[in-house]
């Protein structure tokens, strides 16, 4: 069958007719779908922005506020009279909030910001959220945190009030202390015998070892977090000066470590318990040897050793420790069992404890 001219132009119309009734109704389907996908966007954001939306394009004007029989929001009364969001807004804001707006179209992101709104005749505090929707359109949710930021104030300020009764409780505990090692001193130099004043010379470095950690924490940052670094080294070094050492003699190697206050003041006695034990066998050793030590802190892996290392002296001996750190072999095992530590002594030049590693902070 021959095609006249007239029946082939009808088919071919007809095809083109089809074909583009069928690219209509994919682009329907899409945009179904899409708008099916931002209507669930919008009811997922607004679970968290119950009370209040508008639709704003690039300079903040209002397409369409809530309306009541809109299914996630009610009227926004704040809104009533409104052409442009910048409107409400306080004059010191607008611009910010407008550049917000505009940076969640260009980058097609959803934008949080806190602004100033007057409103109910008074400034009141809003957290806006902008997400994009439509071309050059975006959805606004907002709504009034003057109550939450006004209780998130009062908890800073709060907060704020402990610290320092915090700092101020540690620096008169400090002060405390530090009278009654004055007090301990003038007794104990009334005693006649050496030993005697010793042994209470060895009470006195040890509240001492406690006024220094109270000290350092009140003049930390943060008084619930003590950085070990400065921690360490001060009372390595406040032993040393307690017994006329050289502190040069003895090297202070710590990482970047920190721990809270509770496990502070135990680490703090092992430190001074042994740093004292060290520091006694370099002031009793031949000035004329070479005499040195360590102390150090360091994360391995899923363990933080703390490892005190003498060269020309023997202070972790069977018969130093007797003659001079008995008491301190009574103290630190039970300090380090508190800490989840495990001592080890296996030679007379060091000793070590392995402790795990959540009970430190790193940084």
């Amino acid at each position: 069958m021959q095609l006249t001219p007239p029946l082939a132009a009808a088919l071919l119309l007809c095809a083109t007719l089809a074909i583009f009734a069928s690219l209509q109704r994919r682009a329907c389907a899409r945009r179904v779908r899409r708008l099916e996908r931002q209507q669930s966007l919008l009811l997922s954001l607004v679970s968290t922005f119950p009370e209040s939306y508008c639709l704003l394009n690039r300079d903040g004007t209002i397409f369409d506020a809530a309306q009541e029989d809109a299914p996630w929001s009610g009227t926004p009364l704040v809104l009533v009279g409104k052409k442009n969001f910048v409107e409400l807004l306080m004059p010191t804001d607008a611009s910010r909030v407008l550049d917000g707006l505009r940076e969640s179209l260009d980058r097609n992101r959803t934008v949080d910001l806190t602004c100033s709104v007057f409103a109910l005749g008074a400034a009141r505090s809003y957290e806006c959220r902008f997400v994009p929707f439509e071309r050059n359109v975006a959805v606004c949710f907002f709504r009034d945190a003057t109550a939450v930021i006004c209780r998130e104030a009062e908890l800073a300020k709060s907060l704020a009030e402990k610290e320092a009764l915090l700092r101020e409780i540690n620096h008169r505990v400090n002060n405390n202390l530090q009278i009654i090692t004055s007090f301990l001193h003038m007794q104990a130099e009334q005693f006649s015998s050496h030993e005697d004043r010793e042994i209470a010379y060895d009470g006195l470095r040890r509240i001492q070892s406690l006024a220094t950690i109270h000290e350092l924490i009140y003049h930390s940052e943060n008084v619930s977090i003590v950085p070990l670094p400065p921690f360490i080294g001060e009372l390595v070094n406040s032993q040393a000066f307690a017994l006329r050492l050289d502190p040069s003699l003895i090297e202070v190697l710590v990482d970047d470590l920190s721990v809270s206050v509770n496990r502070a003041f135990s680490l703090g006695l092992i430190v001074g318990e042994f740093s004292s034990v060290v520091i006694k066998s370099l002031a009793g050793a031949d000035p004329l040897t070479e005499r040195r030590a360590s102390v150090s802190l360091r994360a391995r892996g899923d363990s933080v050793i703390l490892v005190f290392a003498c060269v020309g002296v023997m202070p972790f001996s069977d018969q130093n420790l007797f003659d001079r750190g008995v008491m301190s072999c009574l103290l630190v095992p039970p300090l380090a069992r508190e800490l989840g530590g495990t001592l080890r002594c296996d030679s007379g030049d060091a000793c070590s404890i392995e402790f795990p590693s959540y009970a430190f902070l790193r940084g």
